[in-house]
């Protein structure tokens, strides 16, 4: 049995500028989409586990690279900050290897 799920409703919120960084940005969508839960229930949050810090302050990325251990290349990542890396194309394939 073959099921089609339709669509009636696209959600986006897009500041005017930009957001200054990611953090902004998903904080403000988690904070919209939660608000109707807590309209329902005071007790309810977003924030379900402890805050993950990151101890890796000479980083190369811009967030925490948690794919590199969770595949086993972390070896292979280390070799990274000395490097200068180039990816062409940012579509379908480029974007995996950009995280």
């Amino acid at each position: 049995m073959t099921s089609t799920i339709h669509i009636d409703l696209l959600f986006s919120s897009k500041a005017r500028g930009g957001y200054p960084n990611y953090y902004e940005k998903i904080k403000t969508y988690v904070t919209i989409i939660s608000s109707l839960a807590v309209s329902i229930d005071k007790n309810v949050s977003a924030k379900s586990f402890k805050v993950a810090l990151d101890s890796d302050h000479e980083s190369v990325f811009h967030y925490s690279d948690t794919n590199s251990s969770w595949v086993g290349i972390r070896n292979v990542s280390d070799k990274l900050p000395d490097q200068k890396v180039g990816i062409i194309g940012i579509g379908g394939t480029g974007s995996y290897i950009l995280d």
